[in-house]
């Protein structure tokens, strides 16, 4: 799990409007239980291609469980 942090990271020092690096990223912070980070990842992927399914997919996924949170 740390190198594909790591990786993807990397990869963002080099291009940050990556698309899957961020949208990545957005994945492993949510399988890590860190929403916050999974949305805004999710959402800087969503400013680079706003017409990915997959992705609004998992924000909306992230969102509801933030509001989940909040109760």
């Amino acid at each position: 799990m740390a190198k594909a942090f790591d990786c993807f990271t990397k990869s963002l020092e080099h291009d940050p409007r990556h698309f899957e690096s961020h949208f990545n990223l957005g994945n492993l912070y949510f399988d890590e239980d860190n929403l916050r980070l999974a949305r805004m990842h999710y959402d800087l992927a969503a400013e680079i291609n706003p017409s990915s399914p997959n992705l609004y997919f998992n924000l909306g996924l992230v969102l509801a469980l933030l509001d989940l949170e909040a109760l």
